[in-house]
């Protein structure tokens, strides 16, 4: 079963894999996409997705007006695209949420941080590639060998 998150009000819902690709959200009825996209949050809901998401969270602080910042939604874009019901995709606009860069720690954009299991996992900052990324998020709860 894939589990997407509804952009209403923020519910994680899993969802058949062979039903239609919009769904009613069990949190608030409305649409939830199986597409992918990235979706924009605020601060609050961004800490509540950290803490609900029973799946991996991929995590963009950015600016509008930062290019790099354009070119690297484009690579997540796709990324949320091929990943669709095994992670989501969610951006934070750092001009409109400019506490979200000093409670997590933001001292670049683009910055991607990647969440599972309500822990930090790991960071990237700079320039993107959407097949590093795929893979990155793939192994975030692979077990690590024992030393």
């Amino acid at each position: 079963m894939d589990v997407y998150r509804c952009p209403g009000c923020g519910h994680f819902a899993p969802v058949e894999a062979e039903a239609p690709s919009v769904h009613g959200c069990p949190g608030c009825g409305g649409a939830v996409s199986a597409e992918g996209d990235p979706q924009a949050v605020s601060l609050a809901a961004l800490g509540e997705a950290i803490r609900a998401a029973p799946i991996p969270l991929l995590v963009e602080f950015w600016a509008p007006d930062c290019e790099p910042c354009l070119a690297s939604g484009v690579v997540l874009d796709a990324v949320g695209h091929r990943l669709a019901g095994d992670a989501v995709v969610l951006r934070i606009d750092v001009e409109e949420n400019p506490e979200a860069t000093e409670a997590y720690g933001v001292l670049a954009v683009p910055t991607v941080v990647l969440f599972s299991a309500g822990r930090e996992r790991g960071r990237r900052v700079g320039p993107l590639q959407a097949r590093t990324l795929e893979q990155w998020v793939r192994t975030a709860d692979a077990p690590r060998p024992v030393a």
